[in-house]
């Protein structure tokens, strides 16, 4: 079984790196967990948004970190009919 983060979930396991989230992904391996495409795009959007209001590095390295960290699946057809 794999398990898809979503969108909410990268921002809290930067924020909370030994939190919750980590506990999980570290009980059903790192292995197990991906994200899809949509997902980065959702959240560069949102760091460049912050990043246009304040300073936030400390947040956009450990988001870019775990996304790098991530396998990625990107959406073919018929995704898009679902």
């Amino acid at each position: 079984m794999r398990y898809l983060l979503d969108t909410n979930i990268i921002p809290d396991l930067a924020h909370n790196p030994h939190g919750q989230i980590a506990r999980r992904i570290a009980l059903v391996g790192s292995d197990n967990v991906t994200t899809s495409i949509i997902v980065p795009a959702e959240i560069t959007f949102g760091l460049a948004k912050i990043a246009a209001a304040t300073t936030q590095s400390r947040l956009t390295t450990n988001v870019c970190r775990i996304l790098d960290e991530l396998p990625i699946i990107a959406c073919e057809p018929p995704a898009d009919e679902y």
